[in-house]
């Protein structure tokens, strides 16, 4: 799963646990008090592992009200502009596909450090070396690259492959990097 991805699940886990408890204190407030007693009056030995979340528990049920609302807001301004990169990604005339090698399929970041070292022509074991990864993995994701039109090969000396960036490869690296700072800037949950 991509880090966009990841922060999407996140938000969303967050905006229901929030709406739960929003919906609790608004339609059964008197379930909330028991709760409370429940857990910490001194005979009540059912709840005692949970006594380490009471105060984020109890935190969260008295401000769910603005929590749930603004956790919600989150998740849809997370989920616009996941669709504004891929609409980006769509306008420099890269598909879907492109698209799910990169951010939602296993080994793109693979992929994107391959791009990057790729910035200079290298073969595949100067690219293994740098990657750190098994030559014939550097061969796999090649093979995908290439397929996608982003690297092209040429023979350097013998049977050795140099392999480069094309230019779509190079535009998809910019985009790929200005799509990781953009990540970057965003606001972690913590």
């Amino acid at each position: 799963m991509s880090r966009l991805g990841s922060i999407l699940v996140a938000l969303g886990c967050f905006a229901v646990v929030n709406t739960v408890l929003a919906g609790m204190r608004v339609l059964a407030p008197s379930v909330v008090t028991t709760v409370n007693q429940m857990t910490t009056s001194p005979g009540s030995t059912f709840f005692q592992p949970l006594l380490v979340l009471l105060p984020a528990v109890q935190f969260l049920s008295i401000h769910s009200l603005v929590l749930a609302p603004t956790s919600w807001f989150l998740v849809g301004g997370v989920w616009i502009w996941r669709g504004r990169v891929r609409s980006k990604w769509e306008g420099l005339g890269f598909d879907s596909d492109v698209f799910r090698l990169f951010l939602k399929m296993r080994g793109g970041k693979t992929r994107l450090r391959m791009m990057t070292a790729l910035s200079k022509p290298k073969d595949r074991y100067q690219l293994a070396q740098e990657l750190g990864i098994d030559w014939r993995a550097v061969d796999q994701h090649i093979v995908v690259l290439g397929h996608h039109g982003l690297v092209s090969d040429n023979l350097a000396y013998g049977k050795v492959k140099m392999y480069q960036l094309t230019p779509s490869g190079k535009i998809m690296l910019q985009l790929l990097e200005n799509i990781d700072a953009e990540v970057l800037k965003m606001p972690k949950m913590d």
